[in-house]
């Protein structure tokens, strides 16, 4: 899939207040989980198989190193990470091995992510998995590229196995850094 360039005018219809949160737009039976302030209760998660996206933001260039893919800095402002969890306790084991890292040898990309910040939030949706159907992770970076404004500046970030031809599973919305006005329809 080729990057998706917005005009400027794209840019600021993307960035223009909402009615709603920007997730209830994407395909599926979708849920939103704040995972914030890390002392309250830990959330719970269906042990179905499901697609999820983690949110992080954070206020300064995050310099990382990315397995194979080398050294990434990642700019201030909103990153999304899109991943699928199929395998044995769904969703709730995939999501709390992100949400709780412990002392965990990094294995995906996106435990480089975690292992330094805390994700703010999940969205998800079940889907159980079926051979030849598209998952709901890559519908949705597809979506956020085309429609929000999403950009995929770490080509192949998260999407080692993705069949669909995302350029990344972790995408950026520029000009959602601090100090700029950010949408209330973020999350």
């Amino acid at each position: 899939m080729d990057p998706v360039r917005l005009s400027s005018a794209e840019r600021r219809a993307a960035l223009r207040p909402r009615s709603q949160p920007w997730w209830r737009d994407l395909p599926g039976d979708v849920h939103y989980t704040n995972t914030l302030p890390a002392e309250r209760a830990r959330p719970e998660f269906p042990r179905e198989p499901g697609s999820y996206l983690l949110l992080f933001t954070w206020a300064r260039p995050l310099k990382l190193q990315v397995g194979r893919l080398g050294p990434a800095v990642l700019a201030p402002g909103l990153w999304v990470y899109g991943g699928s969890a199929w395998g044995p306790g769904g969703l709730q084991a995939r999501l709390r091995r992100h949400l709780y890292p412990a002392d965990r040898r990094p294995h995906w990309h996106v435990d480089r992510l975690t292992s330094l910040q805390r994700p703010h939030g999940v969205v998800w949706a079940l889907q159980p998995p079926a051979e030849g159907r598209p998952r709901l992770e890559c519908i949705w970076i597809r979506h956020l590229l085309t429609h929000l404004g999403f950009t995929a500046p770490v080509r192949g970030f998260g999407s080692g196995d993705c069949r669909q031809g995302c350029p990344a599973h972790l995408v950026h919305l520029p000009g959602s850094g601090p100090g700029l006005p950010t949408p209330g329809w973020m999350a």
